[in-house]
């Protein structure tokens, strides 16, 4: 409610289509999101944050890519040291929930 920026989460299942290898197609995965975004929402005020699934995934293993989109309104929120905030929080996020022994509470 504060910065009025709406967050949206996508799991977006293997597509070989959206890798090269075991690298991301950047360009394929942007134009996805970007089609995501006009055909969820009607206003520029999201954060789509997305996890492209890879081949290699399983239970225990998350090879994938994640990747974001905001929308023009967020953008002016979600600027370069809020996007960097977001990622060391979600770093640190991650890290606890997969490795929890690692971590002391």
């Amino acid at each position: 409610d504060e910065t009025g920026v709406q967050p949206y989460v996508a799991i977006i299942p293997y597509n070989s289509d959206m890798w090269n290898g075991n690298d991301i197609n950047a360009n394929k995965a942007d134009q996805y999101l970007e089609k995501l975004y006009s055909d969820t929402f009607k206003d520029e005020g999201h954060f789509v944050f997305a996890y492209f699934a890879c081949r290699n995934d399983s239970r225990s293993e998350m090879d994938g890519s994640f990747r974001y989109l905001s929308g023009y309104s967020a953008d002016t929120i979600m600027d370069n040291e809020a996007i960097s905030i977001f990622w060391g929080n979600f770093e640190k996020i991650i890290e606890i929930l997969l490795f929890p022994w690692k971590n002391d509470f």
